[in-house]
């Protein structure tokens, strides 16, 4: 399943990716803290038509449509109970594959069926929460947008779960005319018969109106109430409670509120959110406990809030102000799996962190590609070695056998015999190799009969010049490369070095292979470095001290952005 790499990355030089919160059929959702706003917590919502395997063109292009449709919707229906949109954008992640995203305010209380599956609500409760909800949608369709999706798991709260907004418009229908297509979307228990996904009713082909959302609320409440979902009133009316609300004073007329808003024909139901709440409203008043004289004077009576009894306030309410949406059609854009056009499209960009939360402009990473072309080139070893052209097998041989030999005559008698055996078609190594022994065999005897002792005094005069050799350029490199660890025998010492210095500029720098490798590990601000060698913007360090300890398996040497190592 190709999913999207965002974790640990910048979107649009703005939004820091935390973590994954969950993912769909056709989209991911991440936390991501707004740079430009304080580190205020946002919800990116990708859309990634390649979750679910290979799609065909018509199917991800209404995808691509309905997640336009989305920003549009929300940008029309702004309103304190529905969430808002903050920004949207095309980019791509650090694999190079494109995708589109949008920027949605963050509630952190969960959802509505989270919270009723452990708990269902009251009528107190129910009052509370849908009133904010009726609230919504009431001001959706006045803006001629219908929902079309309408259930709790679309219902978000805030952290303290006394604010519900209503969430998810990827569906939403922005016209209510005649003219207007009825597709078939939505969730199976909660979707109306003139569009649910596998309708075959009557009313199969009716006009779209807002009674399709009143539809959806009503099985939602009927969700929230009882904790189970109404499965067995799928695409048709409710007509039975479970007992625990069945018994309650308010049962019967909730159930008839519920029973009307739920019939197939859509000219049956309620026609207004208003009107459907008003019935709602008044239930309140049923379970209202009467003072009696007869009952106890000091006892305390719990009555529902005025406040979610009374009429619903359709107007937009307070929202934060948010720039007008100047969405760029996907289409445009360029196909979601394809190379993202010039000026479109933003890059996301690996995370090098600072501890004030500010994001250099120029992080001294290698900028991820716009297409999946240049990934694969970005990919590619920088350096790529020439294949390497091994000299002729025999001549080879033969010149190692030189280095023991001093009867030159075989290395040509070798190189004549192979020449020979080439033009004839044979194997010439089989012949070179024959002659090399012959001659080596013949020299070994010859040198100890002789007994030559000027031979053999000058051969381990050489090994002692070679092994005072590997010794003095072992010491000239611990010497300049890390005064700290040169061979005892050295006997070299420096008072100071000026190349020590510490990560400064960012909480933590990858320590890489290689410039612009693969990352290694972090390297905590403070850590103590020494600068091995400098090459451009990026030096090959070692380190000297490490903070909290070296991790297991970590190594102590690589590649760093220069910009983040301070000298002393």
């Amino acid at each position: 399943m190709p999913e999207l790499k965002l974790e640990n990355s910048i979107v649009d030089d703005r939004y820091r990716v935390l973590r994954c919160l969950s993912r769909g059929s056709y989209s991911e959702i991440f936390l991501a803290e707004d740079l430009e706003h304080a580190n205020e917590q946002v919800i990116i919502k990708a859309l990634n038509t390649t979750l679910q395997g290979t799609l065909d063109h018509e199917l991800e292009q209404t995808l691509v449509q309905n997640f336009q449709n989305e920003a549009v919707a929300l940008d029309k229906v702004r309103h304190p109970h529905i969430i808002q949109r903050l920004g949207h954008g095309t980019a791509a992640d650090l694999h190079g594959t494109a995708f589109h995203y949008l920027v949605l305010e963050y509630m952190q209380g969960g959802d509505l069926l989270s919270l009723c599956r452990g708990r269902p609500l009251d009528l107190s409760g129910a009052l509370f929460y849908f009133k904010q909800v009726a609230e919504g949608l009431a001001f959706a369709h006045s803006r001629q947008v219908i929902h079309r999706d309408v259930k709790p798991n679309n219902l978000l709260l805030s952290s303290d779960q006394r604010t519900v907004k209503i969430a998810d418009f990827g569906v939403a229908k922005i016209s209510l005319g005649d003219e207007a297509e009825i597709t078939r979307v939505g969730t199976s228990v909660y979707s109306p018969p003139e569009h649910h996904p596998d309708s075959t009713d009557s009313h199969a082909n009716e006009k779209l109106t807002p009674s399709a959302d009143i539809y959806s609320l009503a099985k939602t409440i009927y969700t929230a109430m009882s904790g189970k979902a109404p499965h067995h009133f799928s695409r048709s009316a409710i007509t039975a409670l479970p007992e625990s609300l069945s018994r309650a004073q308010y049962g019967a007329q909730l159930l008839a509120v519920l029973e009307k808003a739920t019939r197939s024909n859509p000219a049956e139901r309620h026609q207004r959110i208003e009107d459907f709440w008003d019935e709602i409203a008044r239930l309140g008043a049923t379970q209202m406990p009467q003072p009696s004289t007869d009952s106890d004077p000091d006892a305390t009576l719990v009555r529902p809030r005025a406040a979610s009894m009374g009429p619903l306030v359709i107007g937009p309410g307070v929202v934060k102000e948010i720039p007008a949406a100047s969405f760029v059609a996907p289409a445009a854009a360029g196909p979601i799996t394809g190379e993202i056009p010039p000026r479109k499209a933003q890059i996301v960009v690996e995370l090098p962190s600072r501890a004030d939360g500010h994001v250099p402009e120029h992080t001294g990473f290698p900028r991820e590609p716009a297409s999946t072309t240049e990934a694969a080139a970005i990919t590619r070893p920088a350096l790529e070695a020439p294949e390497r052209t091994s000299r002729h097998p025999e001549i080879e041989i033969a010149m190692t056998r030189e280095a023991a030999s001093d009867e030159a005559s075989v290395l040509q008698q070798a190189v004549s015999v192979s020449s020979e055996d080439g033009k004839k078609g044979i194997a010439p190594a089989s012949s070179a190799t024959k002659v090399i022994a012959a001659g080596t065999t013949r020299a070994l005897v010859n040198n100890l009969s002789r007994a030559n002792w000027t031979k053999v005094l000058s051969r381990t005069f050489g090994l002692l010049l070679l092994m005072a050799f590997v010794g003095l350029t072992i010491s000239t490199y611990y010497y300049f490369a890390d005064p700290d660890r040169r061979p005892p025998w050295s006997g070299l010492r420096v008072l100071s070095s000026a190349n020590d210095g510490s990560i400064n500029g960012a909480t933590n720098v990858n320590l890489r292979s290689e410039p612009a490798g693969e990352a290694l590990v972090w390297l905590p601000q403070g850590t103590r470095v020494r600068v091995l060698e400098t090459r451009g913007n990026w030096h090959r360090i070692r380190v000297i001290q490490w903070l909290g300890g070296q991790p297991s398996g970590a190594p102590d040497a690589g590649w760093v952005d220069r910009r983040y190592v301070k000298l002393d």
